[in-house]
């Protein structure tokens, strides 16, 4: 859709060819700064009429990169032709954080509209001003208008033509107001939806010009103002370049959106393995936890036993005397069958034992013998 520009015109309709006012035609060139001042289109106009034009690129919008407005008005400045940039629409379902209205890649986002409504909905106000300035005098439907501009590619998807007369009142140099007829003419096309997560529907007018005189001028210069229309006539190469950098833009764009994506995607894959590893930390830190619990138990458990007397309860008040004289502590020992104690010379904190006759005296309270061995050790019970 590289013509859809808003540039091309229809030619004058049957019996409308005119002459110029002052006998004589100018050309004027629509010239493209931005690519060494190619020409975008040309028209011929009225000697004594001034013409102008303005082509702005702009490559943040990714969806129609260009926009080209060109215009020419008779000396009194009320009365000419003028061609109207692409109107094109969008609508995503479903809506994000943007109000309806917001322009998105050079796009206007608004959910499709009817053509008559959206020409006095959306486009009259943005290029007429507010409905309040303005009163609709007829309108009516185009059936053959995309054909007639040699917008074959629109006229093929089914694009409506549509026709609004609209009348303001502007003022005069002697300060009054006069009736000025603005004949606007229009392309309305819907897209089929891009379907998937996220639903967008294109949409919008374009191939948009006005014929515009005061009104009691209009029918007798209407021929003149289409016999301008008529001459406006494109450049294919300058088509060639808009596509081209539309295409370009649009690949950048996708590519931007495919990188983020795959970014996202190691970040979620990042975000997993932090919480597998943070779970396992946890894990090992609640294993840790119960294990010092657990040790800590039994060696509560050793210690809790009546002042002077063993657990076991088998030594004597004189006998566990005898002990301390003597530099000793006295342990029951599990793998003594006649009940005798295991005597540990010193006084170790804790002593250790693998119910086999083998035991491990330590000052160590964090001490295990358990690490490492091939047995099962438990905390001596004091005799």
């Amino acid at each position: 859709m590289s013509q859809v520009n808003g540039n091309d015109v229809p030619p004058p309709l049957p019996g409308a060819a005119a002459s110029a006012p002052g006998g004589g035609w100018e050309l004027h060139h629509i010239t493209d700064p931005a690519h060494g001042g190619m020409d975008v289109a040309h028209f011929t106009y009225p000697s004594g009429w001034q013409a102008g034009s303005q082509v702005v690129w702009n490559q943040q919008h990714t969806s129609h990169p260009a926009l080209a407005r060109s215009w020419v008005v008779d000396p009194s400045g009320s009365e000419g032709v003028e061609w109207f940039p692409h109107a094109g629409c969008c609508w995503i379902q479903p809506a994000g954080f943007e109000r309806p209205g917001t322009d998105k890649f050079g796009l206007t986002l608004l959910p499709p509209m009817a053509p008559m409504e959206a020409m006095t909905q959306f486009f009259l106000p943005r290029h007429r001003g507010a409905p309040s300035t303005w009163q609709v005098l007829d309108a009516a439907p185009i059936p053959d208008l995309a054909t007639t501009l040699g917008l074959t590619e629109l006229a093929a998807l089914g694009a409506t033509g549509v026709r609004v007369r609209i009348e303001s009142q502007v003022a005069t140099a002697d300060g009054g107001r006069k009736p000025v007829v603005d004949e606007v003419y229009a392309l309305h096309y819907v897209l089929p939806p891009h379907q998937g997560q996220v639903s967008q529907q294109n949409w919008g007018l374009t191939g948009a010009f006005s014929l515009r005189a005061d009104r009691d001028r209009f029918d007798a210069l209407r021929p003149t103002l289409w016999q301008i229309a008529a001459s406006y006539t494109s450049n294919p190469a300058w088509g060639k370049v808009f596509q081209q950098v539309a295409e370009q833009l649009n690949g950048v764009f996708l590519a931007g959106i495919e990188g983020r994506r795959q970014q996202l995607q190691r970040d979620a894959e990042l975000q997993t393995q932090l919480s597998a590893y943070n779970q396992q930390v946890r894990d090992h830190q609640s294993q840790a936890v119960a294990a010092s619990v657990a040790h800590q138990k039994v060696v509560d458990d050793a210690r809790s036993y009546p002042a002077g007397v063993g657990s076991a309860g088998g030594q004597s008040a004189q006998d566990a005397l005898g002990d301390t004289l003597l530099g000793r502590t006295a342990y029951v020992d599990p793998n003594d069958a006649e009940g005798n104690y295991h005597y540990d010379d010193g006084s170790h904190d804790y002593v250790w034992t693998d119910g086999q006759g083998n035991f491990v005296p330590t000052d160590d309270p964090n001490h295990d013998p358990n690490i490492g061995s091939d047995r099962s050790w438990t905390l001596a019970k004091h005799a």
